[in-house]
């Protein structure tokens, strides 16, 4: 074969993608639950600017600000950062990730992210519209990408895998056979 032929298929070997990037990250995952969530939510106001007050402390507002101001900014409105006549108040219920084994020997991932939010509208110091509303995003994946998904360092990003790991289980019976069988195989030959 030729040089050139080889470095070419070498090239296209490491440009190839990654196997998961064909799936959601952890961020991505619960921003898609987010965008769920808001999608059914009502829009009362009749302006054209926005803005947006978290009513709570939870540790993911950052991003469901984030979220909310590029739904907003996507339905044509203009966000502002300070109060406005209308005004957007959120407070996180629940947001999160869970992360189950599933599959044999627990190969696979079932991740499911949701969230709850409840939200305020008001306009002009009135309150035109209260309620809440959920979003979920739910997919599955190997487990061996779950550190390449996997988001370790910001809390609402965490995910630890539940559910029976086999291998614990399976491991010392495998063991074992190959130990008893090296030991038969070593008293037979004798």
């Amino acid at each position: 074969m030729n040089w050139g032929f080889k470095l070419i298929c070498l090239l296209g070997v490491l440009a190839a993608p990654s196997p998961g990037r064909a799936f959601k990250t952890h961020v991505q995952a619960l921003r898609e639950a987010v965008w769920r969530a808001v999608q059914g939510m009502e829009m009362p106001v009749s302006g054209d600017t926005v803005s947006l007050s978290s009513e709570g402390e939870h540790e993911g507002d950052w991003f469901v600000e984030a979220v909310l101001e590029e739904f907003l900014t996507g339905a044509g409105y203009k966000v502002i950062g300070d109060t406005g006549a209308d005004v957007l108040s959120y407070r996180v219920l629940k947001l999160g990730l869970s992360c189950r084994a599933r599959g044999w020997l627990g190969r696979s991932v079932e991740r499911r992210a949701e969230v709850e939010l409840a939200l305020r509208w008001t306009q002009g110091g009135r309150v035109t519209s209260v309620g809440n509303v959920q979003g979920e995003y739910q997919d599955r994946f190997p487990r061996a990408l779950l550190p390449e998904l996997g988001h370790t360092k910001d809390p609402p990003f965490k995910a630890e895998v539940q559910g029976r790991n086999w291998g614990r289980v399976v491991e010392p019976f495998v063991v074992s056979a190959v130990v008893g069988g090296l030991l038969y195989l070593f008293y037979t030959s004798r």
